[in-house]
């Protein structure tokens, strides 16, 4: 009875530890359990399998046939074989394959031919293809060195002086006609003196080293390993169980149940009709078995499990059943369906686990992205609920998960990210407008319109990508309220595409757009006027020489009244005007650029 008592133990305490947090009322009605025995036949087939290596030290045994004779003299391999299933059925009556059989493994070592050089004694050197020869390491396998010229030392020309006009002296260069200017010239290299080879390091010219593996003697120590392997499986005749649910547990999980100890063997002996080469087995077994009606509100589905410790339980999907999960190959409202699920223990595990595989999936396009997250959750919901999800259940979930959670993250962030872009333009608007007003007093220093531009598009870029990441903090925000409605123990992660895939982007590229086309406007309606003339100012000098510049500061400067002085400002920036800025450049704008004190 107390088997018994252990398998209906078993089942319930299985079926609460799933059900807890997702029924809110349950119960399991008709509890029957006993223990099932049924028969069962195993055939084993062996072969004989070979290998060859190299051995370090030698064996005394004799040659490997002649142990395997007086072993199987000694004790047939069928017999051996026997004693190994009856002594420990719960590693050979689950399916084998070369398996090895305990006692059957026999060694031996002899001299041969050294396998690396053929009994040779030495191998081709490596470094130079058997060749002996290597490329010339100072000129590269070029056979020419380039030197430093001697007639110029190196320099490519020669200084030189002549009398010019007005008896002054000139100093000027002579091209070095041996060099031709270049400073060095080819030579035959000296270390391969011009072939390009010189002789191998490694194997000094002859192309061939001693063979490591043999030590040079041509042959070594090898080392023979043959063993007997086993393949076998079992069928069972369960026709005596009377339940098919049972029966199914044990023909469709026979490798499990034997692994965790469920299955206890007896009677474990040779068939007396031997076979010339397959070994048959004849075995009983028995195993504690258990059945049950759980209930929950006006949904019943029936339980059935094999084990006592770690039970495999069929039956049918209850929890698929009393929440109602829908086909997952139908239409349905999967945000709807999800919004229903909220709190429901299921749903948190399901959820997880698509937080915790998404960077396994990473990089895939939102269909191939969406298809593998919904398997790993079939497959992980089936490996923790198996009978009371089943799988089109755990495909249903799934779907919850991916078209439910997804689209519900999806509209968050779009929400969060439309206000985002909203803020961003306006942040661009703002950087416009300061561009607006200080636009005019850069204009007015003689700026270069290169360096202000670079300094406002590195203040914009700055300003766009702070707003970028507080957005992204806000949207974590938002999510983790989002988890709190659905009653979610972790937070939920950002979806994987869409928004967050490039609305940071575009929150910069927004942020930009709306500060280039306010100013574009701003200067293509002439307003404000002084932002209007300083940007024509920027754009009629930008490229023009110094002389366009002069005749340009020399127009303004003696123009009544006094014009804007921008050329003047722009040629004094360069410390090679100094003087002509102090003169006005011929007219009267040297008191007007304010540069007396800086060159006087």
């Amino acid at each position: 009875m107390q088997e018994t008592k252990s398998a209906s133990s078993a089942l319930e305490a299985w079926v609460r530890t799933r059900l807890d947090g997702n029924l809110d009322d349950w119960h399991l009605d008709d509890m029957e359990a006993r223990r099932i025995s049924f028969r069962g036949q195993a055939g084993f087939t062996f072969a004989w399998d070979e290998e060859r290596s190299r051995a370090n030290a030698a064996l005394s045994n004799p040659p490997i046939d002649e142990q395997v004779k007086a072993a199987l003299d000694a004790r047939p391999i069928h017999l051996a074989l026997t004693e190994c299933v009856c002594s420990r059925p719960q590693d050979w009556l689950l399916p084998v394959s070369r398996k090895a059989l305990p006692g059957h493994e026999f060694r031996h070592t002899r001299v041969e031919t050294c396998d690396s050089c053929a009994g040779k004694r030495t191998v081709d050197c490596g470094g130079c293809g058997a060749s002996g020869r290597v490329p010339c390491g100072n000129c590269s396998g070029s056979g020419t060195d380039r030197v430093m010229c001697r007639s110029c030392g190196g320099m490519g020309y020669f200084s030189r002086t002549r009398m010019g006009p007005n008896n002054q002296t000139e100093h000027y260069r002579d091209t070095c006609w041996g060099c031709g200017g270049g400073g060095r010239i080819n030579e035959r290299c000296g270390s391969c003196g011009g072939s390009g080879r010189v002789t191998c390091g490694r194997c000094r010219g002859s192309g061939q080293l001693t063979c490591s593996d043999c030590q040079g003697r041509g042959s070594r120590l090898y080392i023979y390993i043959r063993r007997a392997l086993v393949s076998g499986r079992s069928g069972l005749a369960l026709d005596e169980i009377g339940f098919a649910g049972w029966a199914g547990i044990l023909r469709d999980h026979w490798n499990a149940l034997v692994t965790k100890g469920a299955i206890e063997f007896s009677g474990v002996e040779a068939k007396d009709e031997q076979a010339s080469d397959v070994l048959r087995i004849n075995f009983s077994a028995a195993a504690d078995a258990a059945r049950a009606t759980v209930r929950s509100g006006d949904t019943a589905a029936q339980l059935y499990s094999v084990g006592s410790d770690w039970p495999i339980v069929g039956g049918e999907p209850l929890l698929a059943r009393a929440l109602d999960l829908p086909d997952p190959d139908g239409d349905a409202d999967w945000v709807a369906l999800t919004a229903g699920l909220a709190g429901k223990r299921l749903l948190r595990e399901a959820i997880d686990v698509t937080e915790e595989k998404a960077a396994d999936h990473k990089g895939q396009s939102k269909d191939a992205y969406q298809a593998a997250q919904i398997a790993e959750v079939r497959d992980e919901m089936i490996g923790r609920y198996g009978a009371l999800i089943g799988a089109e259940g755990a495909a249903s979930l799934g779907n919850m998960v991916m078209k439910g959670i997804e689209p519900l993250k999806d509209r968050v962030a779009g929400k969060s990210w439309r206000k985002n872009l909203g803020i961003a333009a306006l942040l661009g608007l703002v950087v416009g407008i300061v561009i607006l007003v200080h636009f005019p007093y850069q204009d007015a220093r003689g700026a270069d319109w290169r360096e202000t531009a670079l300094i406002y598009v590195g203040v914009l870029f700055v300003v766009s990508i702070a707003w970028a990441l507080t957005a992204r903090l806000l949207l974590r925000r938002q999510l983790r309220q989002l988890s709190r409605k659905l009653d979610l123990t972790n937070m939920l992660g950002a979806p994987r595409h869409g928004w967050t895939t490039w609305g940071t982007s575009l929150s910069i590229c927004t942020a930009f757009a709306v500060a280039v086309a306010a100013l574009y406007a701003s200067w293509h309606f002439g307003w404000p006027s002084r932002f209007a003339g300083a940007a024509e100012n920027q754009i009629r000098y930008a490229n023009a020489t110094d002389d366009q510049l002069k005749d340009a500061c020399v127009a303004a400067a003696n123009a009544k009244p006094m014009a804007n002085l921008y050329p003047c400002r722009r040629l004094c920036k360069n410390p090679a005007n100094s003087l002509e800025c102090l003169m006005g450049f011929g007219s009267s704008a040297g008191p007007a650029l304010g540069v007396e004190d800086e060159y006087r």
